[in-house]
C-alpha cells in the first residue's frame, strides 16, 4: 500500500511541476495572425496597436514577430511604401522582428529548409498597455529595419486611420 502511493506520487508530481518548469503561454487576446486595419474604425479594446512601415525600392509580402513566448506572430498582408497598424495583445514582452518576404519573391519550405525568408532584426519592445507602438521601416531592396518612422508615412497613417490614431497614444514614437 505504501509503496503504491509513493508510486502515484511520484508520478505526479512531474506533472503538477510542469507549468512551473519555463512552459510559455500566451498573453490573454493573442492572435496567431492578426489583420492589418484597413478601415477607419474605432481601435479593438483592450488592444495596442503596433506599426510596421516599409519603404523604398519593393514592398513586404509578410512579417513574423518573435516575443517571449510562443507561437511568434504572423502578418501576411501586402504592403509598399506605407505604415500598417495591427492590433495586438497588451502584456506581449520583447516584440521585434524576425523575418520577412519580399513582394513577388518566392518562399516556402521544402522539408525543414525555409527559402526567400530574410531575416532582420529590430529593438526588441514591452507591450504593457493600450497605445500606438512603432516597431520600424523594413526596406525591402537592403533587408533591413530603420528604427524611426519616416514623418511622410506617419502623416499618410493619421489620414487614413484617423479615429485610430486620435483615440490611442503614441508610446514609443512622437508625431511628425
Amino acid at each position: 500500500m505504501l509503496t503504491r502511493r509513493l508510486l502515484l506520487t511520484s508520478l505526479a508530481l512531474p506533472l503538477a511541476a510542469a507549468p512551473l518548469a519555463g512552459c510559455v503561454t500566451t498573453t490573454p487576446g493573442f492572435e496567431m495572425y492578426p489583420q492589418p486595419l484597413l478601415q477607419d474604425q474605432p481601435p479593438p479594446p483592450g488592444k495596442a496597436i503596433i506599426l510596421i512601415g516599409a519603404d523604398g525600392l519593393g514592398g513586404v509580402d509578410y512579417v513574423q514577430l518573435h516575443h517571449s513566448s510562443m507561437p511568434a506572430i504572423n502578418i501576411q498582408h501586402m504592403f509598399a511604401s506605407q505604415i500598417i497598424a495591427v492590433p495586438v495583445a497588451v502584456g506581449i514582452r520583447g516584440l521585434r522582428f524576425q523575418v520577412f518576404t519580399r513582394s513577388g519573391q518566392r518562399s516556402g519550405y521544402i522539408g525543414s529548409a525555409g527559402f526567400g525568408y530574410i531575416d532582420i532584426r529590430s529593438t526588441p519592445i514591452d507591450i504593457d498597455r493600450p497605445g500606438l507602438y512603432f516597431i520600424g521601416t523594413i526596406l525591402p531592396a537592403q533587408g533591413s529595419v530603420v528604427a524611426e518612422p519616416l514623418p511622410a508615412q506617419l502623416a499618410a497613417l493619421r489620414s487614413r486611420l484617423p479615429k485610430v490614431m486620435s483615440e490611442l497614444e503614441a508610446v514609443n514614437f512622437r508625431w511628425p
